[in-house]
């Protein structure tokens, strides 16, 4: 469902809207009695890429979308807040736990659909590495936490486009087939 559709009154000035009227394009409605402009942006979230070893830590789904898949510990950047800090209060509230240095590693576009609507993202990913695997608990909307190698990652696993990107990345960085 595009989330456009959900209007059926005009946000400015209040008059019945029928669907075609106001949706003007994927990234802006405008109303053709009052002239309002409301643009549709893609929504940030922030997650890490941990690495010990060979091995990386994934989060299990608790919630819908893709409850029960893989993911990367992460989540959205709320309004008011840098990419940076989202993170770092995501890893506390996931894990209980965040590395001290951590470094942008790339971004993909996402897809995320939440109760019938569909989301737009910019999904940013940090990369650390650490010698020990650290003691991480799963809170939040984490099931379950899993320390995986690549080579032990099915691409039905993991819940969402951008994360297939991600490890497709990471196999190609780190040579695995």
């Amino acid at each position: 469902l595009n989330s456009y559709m959900l209007f059926r009154f005009c946000p400015g000035c209040g008059i019945s809207q029928s669907e075609t009227a106001f949706n003007e394009d994927a990234q802006k409605f405008r109303c053709p009695d009052c002239e309002f402009e409301l643009y549709r942006n893609t929504a940030t979230t922030s997650s890490m890429i941990l690495r010990c070893g060979e091995q990386f830590l994934f989060s299990v789904r608790a919630n819908e979308p893709s409850r029960g898949f893989l993911d990367f510990p992460g989540g959205f950047v709320d309004p008011g807040e840098s990419i940076e800090e989202a993170f770092v209060r995501e890893m506390d509230e996931e894990l209980g736990w965040c590395p001290e240095d951590f470094q942008y590693a790339f971004s993909s576009p996402n897809i995320y659909l939440y109760q019938g609507v569909t989301y737009h993202t910019s999904d940013v990913f940090y990369y650390a590495e650490v010698a020990e695997k650290p003691d991480v608990n799963a809170a939040d909307d984490v099931a379950d936490l899993r320390w995986l190698s690549l080579s032990d990652i099915h691409d039905e696993d993991l819940a969402f486009a951008s994360m297939k990107l991600a490890v497709d990345q990471l196999r190609e960085i780190f040579g695995v087939p």
